[in-house]
């Protein structure tokens, strides 16, 4: 989507290149590294449930 909006954008002339290369790495470094980043936290975690919640197995 990114992609899609900075290439239109640059075409029409509303958008310099560099401005739509640091959108579209920001896209790509985000989809990236924020699924690594909650993996690594998300296994620190001990027990994400209250005592008192019960877990249907």
């Amino acid at each position: 989507m990114i992609v899609a909006i900075t290439t239109l954008e640059v075409e029409s002339g509303a958008m310099l290149p560099k401005n739509a290369a640091g959108l579209v790495g920001a896209g790509a470094l985000s989809v990236l590294v924020f699924p690594l980043i909650a993996n690594v936290l998300g296994k620190k975690v001990k027990n994400p449930l209250p005592d008192d919640v019960a877990v249907d197995k």
